[in-house]
């Protein structure tokens, strides 16, 4: 089954970061020395931290239900801003507010993604 491409009508709020975090194996010798090498091929995952707000109820309802329908599990496809090409994403944890009367927010971390599944 095809994965779904995430495209909300807002863009998240500026100030996104995106953070990588190197996967390593390391083996520690009795001397103090060790030795490091990068664990597979795909072993410096993004990460993103993203903000949409404030924004109307419908469009907090629209970006929730979309993350809601994925479980937190399931990948998904989503172009970050001032990137060329869509990247394969999953998100396993969200948060929605309320800041105010007829506005809400979302805040979400996306986690890059390298699976089988297309």
């Amino acid at each position: 089954m095809p994965l779904e491409t995430f495209a909300p009508t807002y863009a998240p709020n500026i100030g996104m970061s995106v953070s990588r975090e190197p996967r390593l194996q390391t083996a520690q010798f009795g001397d103090g020395y060790e030795q490091r090498i990068p664990d597979g091929i795909t072993y410096q995952r993004r990460s993103w931290s993203l903000r949409w707000g404030p924004i109307t109820p419908e469009a907090a309802d629209y970006i929730e239900n979309f993350l809601i329908a994925r479980g937190g599990y399931q990948a998904f496809w989503w172009t970050p801003p001032r990137y060329l090409a869509p990247v394969k994403v999953r998100c396993p944890k969200w948060i929605r507010t309320e800041d105010q009367w007829n506005a809400s927010a979302i805040e979400a971390g996306f986690v890059e993604t390298f699976d089988l599944d297309t």
